[in-house]
Formats: C-alpha cells, structure tokens, sequence
C-alpha cells in the first residue's frame, strides 16, 4: 500500500471527493509467467491511480465571473466573424422577404387589371356576336330601307380582251448577261 501524508479531506480537495489511491502490492515478484496470465490478473497486479484534477467551487465561479474575456484572441475573431455573417444573412433574408412583398402586391395589382380588361372584352364579344347574327343584320338593313332582291343569282361578266403581245429587242450584251444569270442560277 502505498503512504501519503494527505488526509482523506486533502486528498477530497485535490483529486475530488471519494477519491482514494489504489493499493499496490509491493515486492511482488514478476516472472515470465506474468507474460501469459490473463488481463484480469495483471490489472489487478498493476493498477494506476486515476488522477483527474479537480477545480474548486471558487475557481469555477470565477472562470464563470469572467466571461467571455477568457476566450483567446483567435476565438473572439471567429466569433466575430460568425456573428458579422448571421448579421449578413439575417439582412439578405429579411431584403428578400421585402422584395417577394412588393413584387406580390405588383402582381396582385395586374392580376386585376387583367380581370377588368378580360370582363371587357367577353362583354365586346357578347355584343359582336349579338350584331352579327342573321337576324340583327336582316333587322337593320331593313330599317335602313333595303329590301330583298329576287334578281338572278347568276351574272354574266364582260368578255376578257386579250393583251398584246410585246416583244423585247436586246443587243448581244444583254443576251450575254441573260445566259450568264440563268448559269449562275439567278
């Protein structure tokens, strides 16, 4: 077993509460036969202390006290950085939402206008279809004075003159010209 000097109250302070060294056995003798025991027998041969440091009530609320002007250098400028792109972000998003807003209210705007042009023109269809029909047209024409016609259905048109014929003289050039358009294809 191993001595101390500490106090089971010193030891609770330094390595935490409940904490005691775990016994050694000493002048034990290791031979090869150590070599091939079993892991359960060496451990309980061999122990080692867990040693995990404990911090003070005191030190913990003074760590808490402190803040963040513990953080290192390089920790306050990433989170500055963090922060200045959540800013960034939050501004993108919050514009966006503005402009889908106007654009919405925009698009809400013609769609009525639509609508009251729309309504406009199946009334102007209705009223054209109304005008065009056999009846309205009968109906006006003969309040305008016009009676039906019981004339022949069939007229006999004047007899077509026949043109003269005209006949172009050209000299060789233009013969010339003429040949070599009609090789090219013009």
């Amino acid at each position: 077993m191993i001595a101390t000097t500490e106090t089971a109250k010193e030891q609770d302070r330094k390595y935490g509460i409940g904490f005691r060294h775990a016994q050694r056995k000493v002048n034990e003798d290791y031979s090869d036969e150590t070599a091939f025991a079993s892991e359960a027998e060496v451990e309980r041969r061999i122990s080692i202390p867990d040693e995990r440091p404990v911090v003070s009530q005191e030190e913990q609320t003074e760590k808490s006290a402190q803040g963040i002007t513990s953080l290192s250098i390089r920790s306050k400028i990433l989170l500055g950085v963090y922060m200045a792109a959540a800013v960034i972000l939050s501004v993108i998003v919050a514009i966006t939402g503005i402009i889908i807003g106007n654009k919405a209210s925009q698009v809400a705007t013609l769609e009525n206008k639509v609508r009251a042009v729309s309504s406009a023109v199946t009334a102007q269809q209705a009223q054209i279809e109304t005008l065009s029909s056999d009846a309205e047209v009968y109906a006006k024409a003969t309040d305008a004075g016009m009676s039906e016609t019981t004339y022949a259905s069939k007229l006999d048109l004047a007899q077509e003159i026949p043109a003269a014929e005209v006949s172009a003289h050209t000299n060789f050039f233009d013969g010339a010209c003429d040949w070599l358009s009609n090789l090219i294809g013009g």
